[in-house]
């Protein structure tokens, strides 16, 4: 801030220096990190190197056996004592510093962070067992955040229809007590969990009792009232914040979703019209060597590799791996991998119990290789249900 702009602030009220500000933190909050401290449990950073389902750098991740992790970020307290401050960790988490830069700040600065650095959260992983609910999970996440903003928004009314019956000398004492407790028992923070809404709860709370020798302090209270209305515009923010990622998480795993019901349909109608209806299907007889290439060439290239390496996440992950083993086979190295992938004992019996399809193909063997693409495309159908 320049002298001249510190001079013209000093001559706005204590309200409108709180509009200035929060006009300011709307402004600078979009993505920008510089005033924010960013920090994950160490237990969990293995999350942050699985691939990215969503474009978001700390977007939903799915690990190997395709269940979602949905990266939440929940606010999280500093403590200042003595003039030093600190993020609240009450549980003793070993925290990992993701934001500053560790490589930027000296070390233990999680116990004496900077001033410019105003809030604080903790990425903290949730994992989905299946892709529907992972997209259920940034529904509900969608739906609390609207319910937040909502509740910041009449925080911010309330802040500052109060304070013009204040100034304007319109409320008494007393009144002006009943009208906040009423406000939140209206609203819903008479007791609240999320430390960030027990923080707003607790300032307006405190906004318009009498001070520490019992008495009206008019300049005490409007700062009160200003501290508040400045604590619900944050939340306001962060609300609006989540609202964003969460909904474009949303937008790309129904991408996902459909791309990979895309691809097994795909491979199922490829197994039908192309595979099952050759004449070497039909017939059930022998085939010449070049038309058993050529089978063997769709079997492989155009769905197995094409159309199988697709699906990434649960229900649609064991499926497909368990279509490609009964189609080509697969190599020792990875069948306890795949076997936890399917998690089916009987499925997994029937995979290893008969040749691949391929195998059945290349040795003219098509009368079985038919039986089998009919149980995979069973199996494909099932899910797709």
């Amino acid at each position: 801030m320049t002298l001249l702009q510190e001079q013209d602030r000093q001559h706005l009220s204590v309200e409108e220096q709180g509009q200035q500000w929060a006009k300011g933190y709307f402004e600078r909050q979009g993505g920008d990190l510089s005033q924010t401290v960013l920090v994950m449990d160490k237990e969990y950073l293995w999350i942050l190197d699985l691939p990215s389902i969503t474009e978001r750098k700390l977007g939903v991740r799915v690990d190997g056996s395709g269940y979602l992790h949905t990266l939440g970020w929940q606010p999280k307290a500093i403590d200042e004592r003595s003039g030093v401050r600190a993020l609240h960790n009450p549980r003793q988490i070993d925290y990992q510093l993701l934001y500053p830069s560790p490589d930027r700040v000296a070390t233990g600065y999680l116990t004496n962070i900077s001033r410019r650095r105003q809030n604080a959260y903790a990425l903290e992983p949730k994992t989905s067992a299946t892709i529907e609910a992972a997209i259920r999970l940034q529904e509900h996440v969608l739906q609390r955040g609207g319910e937040t903003s909502s509740q910041a928004t009449e925080v911010i009314y309330f802040c500052q229809g109060i304070v013009g019956a204040f100034l304007n000398e319109r409320i008494g004492q007393a009144e002006l007590e009943q009208q906040t407790d009423a406000f939140l028992l209206k609203i819903g923070l008479v007791n609240p969990r999320a430390f960030d809404r027990i923080k707003i709860q607790t300032m307006l709370n405190h906004a318009p009792r009498l001070d520490s020798l019992g008495r009206r302090n008019s300049l005490v209270e409007r700062i009160r009232w200003r501290a508040a209305y400045l604590a619900a515009v944050r939340q306001k923010v962060f609300a609006g914040l989540v609202a964003d990622k969460y909904a474009g998480n949303k937008i790309q795993l129904e991408f996902e979703r459909e791309f990979t019901r895309w691809a097994l349909a795909e491979a199922g109608d490829l197994l039908e019209k192309k595979l099952q209806a050759h004449a070497g299907f039909r017939k059930q007889g022998e085939e010449s060597y070049r038309q058993r290439q050529i089978l063997e060439k769709i079997i492989i290239e155009e769905i197995s590799y094409g159309l199988l390496t697709i699906p990434r996440a649960r229900p649609y992950l064991p499926v497909a791996r368990l279509a490609d083993i009964a189609l080509i086979g697969c190599q020792p190295e990875y069948l306890e991998t795949n076997q936890m992938i399917i998690n089916d004992e009987s499925k997994w019996a029937w995979l290893i119990s008969q040749d691949s399809v391929a195998q059945m193909v290349v040795s003219n063997r098509f009368g079985e290789a038919d039986k089998r693409v009919e149980e995979i495309r069973a199996v494909i159908d099932n899910v797709l249900q």
